[in-house]
């Protein structure tokens, strides 16, 4: 499917749809603790808020632009979890695989500014101060560019095998592939010894029901999720500087994939 003016349309009308606005709003004062953050009075718990208050009106969002920023934003590397993935690769104890719900981008595609797009990891200095990432050098300095897929001894794109997550064909085939690759390797692997991480919930139940175990990265909680990966892999995957490291009370046996 092309990204064209078509495409964004489409994807503009899907964030501009009033009956997913409401249903948002009905499950997240649905839940107590994030309607105290919004400073509602508790009586709107008892389910019957939809349509007795006003539910402020869907923002404004130029479709594109968001589309772009997102990708733009994705290609800077956490300085947690890559890291993480790293070690855990170099390490050569895990079979460390990507299920990705990703685009493919044709050559010499552009932002919503004309400006030719380059999809591989941009390398940029992590500011702990800003806690957000910065360009490395001035403007005229080129980025300096990498392709993730080396970082994992298979990748599986949404855009190459023609499945998605959650669809639970695609974890079937993710499983399959990653006993095919253990095989070669002399190894036996068992879906309870996958470790899948996702930020969806949607995704992470369809693969519990293959037995798959799962980590959920949390928004804003990256860390959080890191660390709970060390202790699952029984390995040291955080650096002893990273301020606020999660501490978690046990351990499960570690997995001999991931």
């Amino acid at each position: 499917m092309p990204l064209d003016d078509e495409w964004f349309r489409q994807f503009q009308s899907e964030l501009e749809n009033a009956q997913r606005w409401k249903q948002f709003w009905a499950k997240l004062l649905a839940d107590p603790a994030k309607r105290r953050t919004l400073l509602l009075p508790e009586k709107y718990g008892d389910g019957s808020y939809v349509g007795s208050i006003e539910i402020p009106p869907a923002p404004k969002i130029n479709a594109k632009e968001m589309f772009w920023n997102m990708m733009k934003s994705a290609r800077v590397p956490d300085p947690y979890m890559f890291p993480a993935l790293k070690k855990l690769k170099e390490s050569g104890n895990f079979v460390v695989a990507a299920l990705s719900n990703a685009i493919n981008f044709p050559e010499g595609i552009t932002d919503e500014n004309g400006i030719p797009f380059d999809s591989g990891i941009h390398r940029k200095a992590w500011s702990k101060e800003s806690n957000n990432a910065v360009e490395v050098g001035g403007p005229q300095e080129p980025v300096e560019r990498e392709d993730i897929r080396k970082h994992f001894d298979f990748y599986l794109s949404s855009a190459n095998i023609g499945m998605r997550k959650p669809e639970k064909r695609v974890y079937e085939y993710t499983i399959k592939e990653i006993q095919k690759f253990g095989r070669a390797k002399g190894m036996d692997i068992q879906p309870n010894e996958i470790l899948f991480i996702d930020d969806i919930g949607t995704n992470l139940r369809t693969a519990r029901q293959f037995g798959i175990r799962t980590i959920k990265v949390k928004l804003g909680k990256i860390k959080d999720a890191v660390a709970e990966l060390q202790e699952q892999v029984n390995m040291k995957l955080l650096d002893d500087d990273s301020p606020g490291t999660a501490q978690l009370a046990g351990s499960a046996p570690p997995p001999s994939k991931l």
